[in-house]
């Protein structure tokens, strides 16, 4: 019986675990989702023409927001 409970502990411990991975993974795509929605605004591109991007890498949405022009913009996402 004791084996049982330990393997029921082990097992809840895992299923937490992975939740909070992939709850982290959508937090990050949305992030990303919000820098690609940017771009294709600056660029006056219809909103899903680059959804073929799932990586967004280290540009942030913050950033993004400072500039003032569009150049500014794809000068950041190209030295990211």
């Amino acid at each position: 019986m004791k084996k049982f409970y330990t393997l029921l502990l082990v097992l809840s411990f895992f299923t937490i675990n992975c939740d909070s991975k992939k709850e982290n993974k959508e937090n990050i795509t949305k992030s990303c989702k919000e820098v690609v929605e940017l771009v294709e605004d600056c660029m006056s591109l219809h909103r899903g023409a680059l959804g073929y991007v799932n990586s967004c890498g280290e540009v942030e949405t913050k950033e993004i927001n400072s500039f003032s022009t569009c150049e500014q913009v794809l000068e950041y996402i190209k030295g990211k």
